[in-house]
């Protein structure tokens, strides 16, 4: 049987919203484990930290996708916003809040408002709650440039790595 972890709590083995395979051991408790093999289990939890998938079509099934729509942003700026859906592909992309520079249907998005952390180019409509994101007054100036002061020449030495032996 399969059923998905909805109290992970402070385990180290458990993750929230994962479907595990599921082997009962005694009334309450379960070995968990990752593969469809009771030998491959990772542990025995109790029953309650976990919600039966009775279907097995169920556990593979993923949302729809949300209706495109007309997202007008300007291209020039910097967005916050949730990623609320993608393809089963990109499971690995966790949903959540990204940085967002958009383009015309699709948008880069980004883990940190530097626009470092590439994580990829999403179509628009796959993002919700769109804000701009303003940068702090230091980070929108130029860097003041200082030349390095140079010495004057009557300042200057000449070594020679053979003075030191």
């Amino acid at each position: 049987m399969r059923g998905v972890c909805i109290k992970a709590d402070n385990s180290q083995v458990l993750e929230a919203g994962r479907v595990y395979y599921l082997f009962p051991v005694g009334p309450s408790h379960f070995y968990v484990s990752k593969f469809n093999k009771k030998e491959a289990h990772c542990g025995a939890f109790h029953a309650e930290r976990f919600k039966i998938i009775e279907d097995e079509k169920k556990a593979q099934e993923w949302p729809p996708e949300p209706p495109e729509r007309s997202i007008n942003l300007d291209n020039n700026k910097i967005y916050v916003a949730e990623l609320i859906w993608r393809r089963p592909g990109y499971k690995d992309k966790e949903l959540g809040t990204y940085y967002i520079k958009p383009g015309k249907t699709h948008g880069k998005f980004y883990k940190n408002p530097d626009l470092s952390g590439f994580g990829g180019s999403f179509p628009l409509h796959w993002f919700d709650n769109f804000r701009e994101h303003i940068l702090p007054a230091y980070q929108e100036q130029e860097p003041i440039k200082e030349e390095p002061e140079e010495l004057p020449p009557d300042k200057w030495e000449q070594t020679s790595i053979f003075d030191f032996l």
